[in-house]
């Protein structure tokens, strides 16, 4: 209930600024940005891709190594005849391991996916904090009032999209901050 109003509460400031500002004909106090177009197209949204894609994949391989290891058991304990050869310690110690290969892969697999959630929440929050500072840049220099997501719209004409404009604030800021990236990860 608490994000219904959240987004009532912004769509009312939304409207009760852009009201004032069609009414007097002056729609460049207005700017929309499309936060996913900025982060498919930005450099800082690219690189951030790339490094939760890096993440995911060597988790995956990661866990395809347990995966077969417990594909390998499966085989063993559905083979009856395998299992005819074994003495009952060993069948029981085959299970024994199955079951503690299999809770640990689940436990891995869990911790594996909140990682990689909570990697991706903190560069979604990366990506919003440029995000906003290419607004705000863009804003300035436009002379704009209010700079809102394109989500919160239902329709815009396209003179208010800024989009490509914060991308390339976006790349400008990254690209400045990269030599100061390089040296944090050289030490």
């Amino acid at each position: 209930m608490k994000q219904y109003k959240k987004i009532i509460s912004i769509a009312f400031l939304c409207v009760s600024f852009a009201l004032p500002l069609s009414a007097s004909g002056d729609n460049q106090g207005m700017g929309v940005v499309n936060f996913k177009t900025c982060i498919e197209n930005s450099k800082t949204g690219k690189e951030s891709q790339k490094s939760l894609e890096s993440m995911r994949k060597e988790m995956v391989q990661i866990l395809g190594k347990t995966e077969a290891t417990l594909s390998e058991l499966s085989e063993k304990l559905n083979n009856e005849d395998y299992l005819d050869g074994l003495t009952p310690e060993a069948e029981k110690e085959l299970k024994d391991q199955f079951r503690s290969i299999n809770e640990q892969y689940n436990r891995d697999q869990n911790g594996y996916y909140q990682t990689l959630n909570q990697a991706n929440m903190a560069l979604l929050q990366k990506a919003q904090g440029s995000i906003a500072m290419a607004s705000e840049k863009i804003a300035e220099k436009k002379g704009l009032k209010i700079v809102i997501n394109e989500d919160m719209c239902s329709y815009i004409t396209s003179d208010l999209d800024i989009t490509s404009q914060v991308i390339a604030e976006m790349d400008k800021d990254f690209d400045e901050n990269l030599p100061a990236k390089n040296n944090e990860s050289e030490e």
